[in-house]
């Protein structure tokens, strides 16, 4: 009864779910007003998968909505002509796994600030066809930002122009276009690459 007590008493446990582990049906019985469930038996740990679940799921969502928060108002800064170079590692770091909320607000803000050292991890958005048209979008605008300020690896040309003369939907092969417009090619690279663009459309046709 103490331990009830002092779980409801304290402010950051007053909303945590609470069990009892007892053999005693009587017991659980007793408590069943202040607790969320009782465990007399292997089988009920099952009960305990949906309220964990639905914890973890609220606390992904607040997670993802402050990071996306986050990423956008450290693009505004930038944009204002903030320094927020060290906060380019964390926006790097949401490319991979995060949702586009977050990954697109923290790609813009990389493209007003990154360097040559996140453009790998933008390559990687915009040549992943399993991510939605807006994030590759949004990657291709970032890297051809990037390129405004630093210079990057030939790698990311290749990658570039494998997505511009792709079957990709308009806006990404756009996106992948504005970041070629930023590379010094010389006229012999330009030839070749609108004779592949020129070959795809072909084929499409």
């Amino acid at each position: 009864d103490a331990v009830l007590v002092n779980i409801a008493d304290n402010t950051a446990m007053a909303q945590t779910p609470v069990f009892m582990l007892t053999e005693s049906e009587a017991i659980g019985e007793a408590y069943a007003d202040r607790l969320a469930g009782v465990i007399s038996d292997v089988a009920d740990i099952s009960a305990l998968d949906s309220v964990f679940e639905e914890n973890l799921t609220g606390d992904r969502a607040q997670a993802d909505r402050l990071a996306a928060h986050s990423a956008q108002a450290l693009a505004e800064l930038a944009a204002a002509g903030h320094n927020i170079g060290g906060t380019l590692d964390a926006l790097a770091s949401t490319l991979a796994h995060r949702p586009d909320t977050v990954c697109i607000p923290a790609m813009h803000a990389l493209g007003l600030a990154g360097t040559s050292a996140e453009s790998a991890g933008l390559l990687a958005v915009l040549t992943d066809t399993a991510r939605s048209d807006a994030a590759r979008s949004a990657a291709g605008d970032a890297i051809a930002g990037i390129l405004g300020r630093h210079n990057v690896d030939a790698d990311s040309i290749d990658g570039l122009r494998s997505v511009f003369v792709s079957d990709a939907s308009l806006g990404v092969r756009s996106a992948a276009g504005r970041a070629l417009g930023r590379f010094s090619l010389s006229a012999e690279e330009r030839a070749d690459l609108m004779r592949r663009v020129r070959s795809t459309v072909t084929s499409a046709q």
